[in-house]
């Protein structure tokens, strides 16, 4: 597999003195100006440490043009030494790598040599297979690359040579690494390797998507006291919801209404944050379709909207699979009459000196809670198309909406196009940076945006620019 290199593009109003005039030309104060400018150099230093770290790490195995040092590099990330040289090979950008190694399932592809490794060795991969199959919520905290490397499995030597070498910190090493870091099933790299090198890896610089997707590796878990939710009547922590008097434990029911929703679209704002992450890497993916459209055959795609630079069908695959995931902890609770849930343990231990019939109500007030819970998600939220005003049609027709207008905006003909100006990088960026801010609100009105602020603000910087 032959090395590629994958840059984010510097805009030319990267200079200082364009910074100024862009500023003036769209009447931005000073402080604009100067936060415009920091942005700015926070993105080049992130930029710059990213690359010295994936560089530091490749020269340590003096490259990565022969198996035998990529499989030394695969082993002192993931601590595998069971994996033969023939199926493992490796891609690198400035700031990535993506091993491709030949695999099925749960076993090489390839059966000779699969047969010829030890049992044990077969074992180890299996289960490591088995890991790299399986969905959990972590990955998400290793954005853009969700990859599956976990920190405790990188050699501390290499870390420690690192940061010699780097002068970062151990912490900022592995992190930087474990977001780089992607494996592929050789058989389908090229279904995969423009869309995740070129597709998400600028949303970790560009847009604030990082902050969403940290808080999604939590959504599988437990509910606990302190969760709370942001509501109109301001936050609303999850212990606020019960009152004790005496032995009595009451459960404040239109509180506990005003807690679910506030949480469910939290939640679904984090999701959407990955509706629009996927669907801003599918456009620029098909970028590369667009200007290379006699290489198209080349670049397979599971979508059956291969010729369009949105595509429905995965978006819908994404919601079919996570709506329900990331509302789970809401809507599912068993309750034992000898054991005591993580969440009944902290609330009991804040009351301190309760008695036994003090948990017993609390057991019944939290079943309260999640009858509330569960009665409100199916009046507003299950994923039922009939269901009036539900957000789950509104979403997914909105989200139609939206893709239409994309499709059409993001393929312009070339002639209205302007080579100084990346419109299509442009259109990408605003969207980015647009719902980093609030994706469940932004959601629901960026085709409006779109035409209010980005195609308005694209004329004006194009007849600036000429």
């Amino acid at each position: 597999m032959e090395s590629y290199t994958c840059d984010i593009i510097p805009l030319k109003w990267h200079k200082s003195e364009s910074v100024k005039l862009l500023c003036q030309q769209f009447k931005l104060s000073l402080t604009d100006e100067q936060d415009i400018r920091q942005s700015l150099i926070k993105i080049d230093s992130a930029i710059e440490q990213q690359k010295t770290i994936i560089q530091a790490l490749i020269a340590e195995f003096g490259g990565i043009d022969s198996r035998d040092r990529i499989l030394k590099l695969f082993s002192s990330l993931f601590g595998i030494s069971a994996l033969p040289e023939a199926a493992i090979d490796c891609l690198a950008t400035p700031m990535q790598l993506v091993f491709a190694i030949d695999y099925q399932q749960q076993q090489l592809r390839d059966e000779t040599l699969w047969s010829s490794l030890a049992q044990g060795d077969r074992d180890v991969l299996k289960k490591f297979f088995a890991q790299i199959n399986r969905f959990d919520f972590a990955q998400f905290e290793r954005f853009p690359s969700f990859g599956y490397l976990e920190s405790v499995s990188i050699s501390v030597e290499l870390c420690d040579k690192l940061v010699e070498k780097t002068g970062y910190s151990k912490s900022a090493i592995i992190k930087a690494i474990a977001r780089s870091i992607s494996l592929i099933p050789t058989a389908k790299s090229e279904a995969f390797l423009i869309h995740d090198i070129w597709g998400h890896f600028w949303q970790l610089f560009l847009t604030q998507f990082d902050s969403d997707y940290a808080i999604m590796t939590t959504a599988g878990n437990e509910l606990n006291p302190g969760l709370a939710a942001c509501t109109e009547q301001g936050f609303i922590a999850l212990r606020e919801l019960f009152v004790i008097e005496g032995n009595e434990v009451q459960l404040i029911e239109e509180k506990a209404r005003q807690f679910f929703h506030g949480e469910v679209q939290q939640r679904l704002g984090h999701l959407f944050t990955h509706l629009m992450g996927e669907m801003l890497a599918d456009m620029n993916e098909f970028k590369w379709l667009w200007q290379n459209d006699l290489q198209q055959e080349s670049l397979p795609s599971s979508s059956l909207f291969k010729e369009l630079p949105t595509k429905l069908d995965l978006s819908l695959i994404d919601i079919d699979f996570l709506f329900v995931r990331v509302l789970e902890p809401l809507l599912n609770y068993k309750i034992s009459v000898t054991q005591d849930s993580s969440l009944e343990q902290e609330l009991l231990a804040n009351w301190q000196n309760y008695t036994p019939q003090v948990r017993l109500n609390l057991k019944q007030a939290i079943a309260k809670m999640y009858h509330i819970f569960l009665e409100e998600y199916i009046q507003y939220y299950q994923p039922n198309l009939k269901l009036a005003n539900g957000v789950f049609g509104n979403l997914l027709a909105n989200l139609l909406y939206l893709q239409n207008i994309l499709n059409q905006l993001y393929i312009l003909p070339i002639e209205q196009q302007d080579l100084d100006l990346p419109y299509q990088d442009l259109i990408l960026l605003f969207i980015g940076c647009y719902c980093s801010a609030d994706c469940y609100q932004d959601f629901w009105d960026l085709d409006d945006v779109l035409a209010q602020y980005f195609l308005p603000c694209w004329l004006k910087l194009k007849l600036f620019s000429n």
